[in-house]
């Protein structure tokens, strides 16, 4: 008995999985594809400092779109130099 168990769970699973992916990729959520835009200039200030609260100066690079625009942040901590690439 705890054999067909095992079974019944594992195909459920299965058929969870298959339908989660199923709604994910044909977008039955709501999900819209983002209209065409023209490409964003990109201004890029960089060794820009900000003083912490210890007295320490940190400087970055900020990346950022040149329009009026309210845009998501992505803020990225690295332990690395900031011109370290492949730490990107």
């Amino acid at each position: 008995m705890r054999f067909g168990r095992a079974t019944s769970s594992s195909g459920f699973g299965f058929v969870l999985v298959f339908a989660m992916v199923w709604i994910s990729a044909t977008g039955i959520l709501g999900a819209q594809a983002a209209p065409p835009s023209a490409p964003i200039e990109i201004v890029v200030q960089h060794d820009v400092p900000m003083k912490t609260r210890d007295g320490v100066v940190l400087y970055a690079d900020v990346y950022r779109p040149k329009s009026p625009d309210k845009f998501p942040v992505i803020l990225m901590r690295t332990p690395y130099d900031k011109s370290v690439t492949w730490a990107v």
